[in-house]
């Protein structure tokens, strides 16, 4: 979980609904207003966006209150750098083992002319 340093707080003024169901807003933190699709997180499904958020209602008000955290599982942003320590290498698509039964199942192909 993010520490409670890592967390900032905006205001929503939502603005409608998207086609995949998530909320579109216009958000305001750190004196900056964008506009942003909050799109609800299932339960097990892992978030894929660099930061989450905890909408809460403004009683007596049309905003909401969101609460940003980081996601400490996505990079929020990718340089060559991240991106070539978190590689370490070429994918590993079989081991020794499978390599070693692929060839006492299947065997080596016998030379051309001998049975």
């Amino acid at each position: 979980m993010a520490d409670s340093d890592d967390k900032k707080t905006g205001v929503i003024l939502p603005l409608g609904r998207s086609p995949d169901g998530g909320l579109l807003a216009a958000v305001s933190r750190d004196g900056v207003v964008s506009t942003v699709n909050f799109v609800p997180v299932g339960e097990g499904k892992p978030i894929q966006t660099p930061e989450y958020a905890v909408i809460r209602d403004m009683p007596g008000t049309p905003y909401l209150s969101a609460e940003f955290s980081p996601n400490p599982g996505i990079p929020t942003v990718a340089t060559p750098a991240a991106v070539e320590s978190a590689r370490g290498g070429p994918a590993k698509v079989n081991s020794q083992a499978y390599r070693d039964g692929w060839d006492r199942i299947f065997g080596r192909k016998a030379p051309t002319g001998e049975a």
